[in-house]
C-alpha cells in the first residue's frame, strides 16, 4: 500500500488519510506497513511527521498527520476545544 492511494487532503502543514481497517497507525516492534511507516516513506524518510490522533487497528477512518510541530500543537488544541 502507498500513502498516495489513501491521501484525502494535503497542505504544507498537514495531511489527512483514509486509514483502512487492519493497519496500525503507530510504528511498533514486529509491525510493518503501519500508517506512520507509509507517512515517513511518503515524506522521503525524513523525521518530522507527527500523528495528530490515532484510531484502533480494526477501525477505519480519517487520520490527520502534521508535517510541522506548530501544526500538531494547533490541531490538537482545536480537538481539545471541539472545533
Amino acid at each position: 500500500m502507498r500513502l498516495q492511494n489513501i491521501l484525502l487532503a494535503e497542505t504544507s502543514s498537514w495531511f489527512a488519510v483514509n486509514k483502512p481497517s487492519g493497519i496500525s497507525v503507530e510504528r511498533q516492534p514486529g509491525a510493518s506497513d503501519t500508517l506512520e511507516d507509509l507517512a515517513l516513506h511518503y515524506g522521503g524518510g525524513k523525521q518530522g511527521i507527527w500523528i495528530v490522533h490515532r484510531l484502533d487497528r480494526p477501525t477505519s477512518g480519517v487520520v490527520l498527520m502534521a508535517k510541522k510541530k506548530g501544526a500538531l500543537v494547533s490541531i490538537q488544541e482545536q480537538f481539545r476545544n471541539g472545533k
